[in-house]
């Protein structure tokens, strides 16, 4: 009876690994230069789910690597692959979800958002042109690439 239920529990280790695996695509290493980038808090009304959503520029050449051409290629606000340039045919958001978002507050002035601070480092990155950050992101097919990783593995 040991032996079965050995047999058992491991199938069932291999079973949820698998789906583990399976349920997040392979994500790739974009890098993104601050300053200039357009970043939205959303509320995903059909999921309940808040998303923050950054826009981008596109660089015309890949940063590298390493990120060594990173100061060179990319503009304040653009991003781009380590080997290319983002395709035309590529989003141009980055998109984290509710996952990197524990805490996060928003402050109004006369009516109008005057400063985002949360428990993403990034985002205070992402504010100036001297820093670049890097994400690991899939592409949802949506016109999204979806934040997985945020800085180098």
């Amino acid at each position: 009876m040991n032996r079965k239920l050995t047999c058992i529990l491991l199938l069932a280790v291999l079973v949820t690994t698998t789906i583990a695996l399976a349920a997040e695509p392979q994500s790739w290493p974009l890098v993104v230069r601050g300053g200039d980038l357009a970043m939205h808090f959303r509320y995903n009304s059909a999921n309940k789910e808040p998303y923050i959503a950054i826009k981008f520029g596109k660089a015309s050449a890949g940063v590298g690597q390493q990120g060594e051409r990173a100061s060179q290629v990319l503009g304040p606000g653009q991003a781009a692959w380590l080997d290319r340039p983002i395709a035309p045919n590529e989003p141009h958001q980055l998109v984290l979800q509710s996952k990197w978002i524990n805490d996060f507050w928003i402050y109004w002035k006369n009516s109008v958002m005057d400063a985002v601070v949360s428990n993403i480092k990034s985002l205070d990155k992402l504010q100036s042109p001297d820093e670049f950050e890097w994400f690991y992101v899939y592409n949802d097919g949506t016109g999204n690439f979806i934040v997985t990783h945020i800085g180098r593995k």
